[in-house]
């Protein structure tokens, strides 16, 4: 399985040298590593099912309590409110 990531590189603190994604999907044989997501998370979803699920729980939660939320990425002024919108989310800005 190749993905887009293959290339990127972080330090393992399992070997304590510098390694490749691919490397760890493919740590054992056909399997990835079990440390997998805690080791990439921080650069990226390593899985993406479970981020999908994770950002959809949190959305659901921040909707139904009609919280207010921020973010770096946001447009100007960052932050606003999350609405349903069909099978996702809409963002409206400074609600």
């Amino acid at each position: 399985m190749e993905t887009q990531h293959d290339s990127k590189i972080t330090r393992c603190p399992k070997l304590g040298d510098e390694i490749t994604f691919s490397y760890c999907l493919r740590v054992a044989g056909d399997l990835p590593c079990p440390r997998i997501i805690r080791c990439w998370q921080a650069a990226f979803d390593a899985d993406a099912a479970l981020a999908e699920k994770s950002r959809r729980e949190l959305f659901d939660r921040v909707v139904a309590d009609k919280a207010m939320v921020t973010g770096y990425h946001f447009p100007f002024p960052a932050h606003g409110r999350l609405a349903k919108d069909g099978n996702g989310f809409v963002f409206t800005v400074g609600a």
